[in-house]
């Protein structure tokens, strides 16, 4: 690896390390899932795009290898452009057909429970919490990504448990509703039999 400024915390492989990385272990039938860690460990692309984190941070000191604690904006539009095209640069070098995305490991409290732009969205999208902003930001970002390359499945686990959540919330709404409706259907048959 090449080591960064700050440190081998810091450094990076060349695309041409990676490929021959991933033809190591392809050999030895392992297959490489990348991983971008996002929203949260995004120092690096908010050092030279300042403007993707959120705006009351876009001032804030950032120290390769010692800034932490820094998430991309949910509610910046080109945050979403940003991370297309790097998720287009991963997917052209990695065979595998997943990449995982993170999402577990965002300091949501000292950034979008802070931010005026991700309450709003918050606000507007009904949401309670500034993590449910995850769905908004995950679903974006997989949703703007054209599938034709390598037909990659993104995922995050953080995104797909939320995912459940829902379904399960919509499930039990459902079995109430019908409970009411069977409370309903035997008050009037009663009513009607008496």
């Amino acid at each position: 690896t090449s080591q960064g400024m700050n440190g081998p915390d810091n450094g990076y492989y060349t695309q041409e390390q990676l490929k021959d990385i991933i033809a190591y272990a392809a050999e030895r039938h392992i297959e490489i899932i990348p991983e971008i860690d996002i929203p949260g460990h995004s120092v690096a692309i908010l050092t030279t795009y300042p403007h993707l984190g959120c705006k009351f941070r876009q001032e804030d000191k950032k120290i390769l290898g010692e800034t932490t604690n820094m998430m991309l904006c949910a509610n910046e539009s080109q945050v979403y452009n940003i991370l297309e095209d790097i998720i287009r640069e991963i997917a052209a070098i990695f065979p595998s057909r997943k990449i995982h995305l993170g999402g577990d490991e965002a300091a949501v409290s000292r950034n979008w429970a802070q931010c005026d732009s991700c309450l709003a969205l918050m606000k507007r999208a009904g949401y309670d919490e500034p993590s449910e902003l995850m769905n908004i930001f995950f679903a974006k970002t997989a949703f703007s990504f054209p599938f034709s390359i390598n037909s990659n499945f993104l995922f995050s686990y953080v995104f797909i448990s939320s995912i459940i959540v829902s379904l399960l919330l919509t499930i039990k709404f459902l079995i109430i509703s019908l409970l009411v409706l069977l409370d309903l259907f035997l008050l009037l048959f009663f009513y009607l039999i008496l």
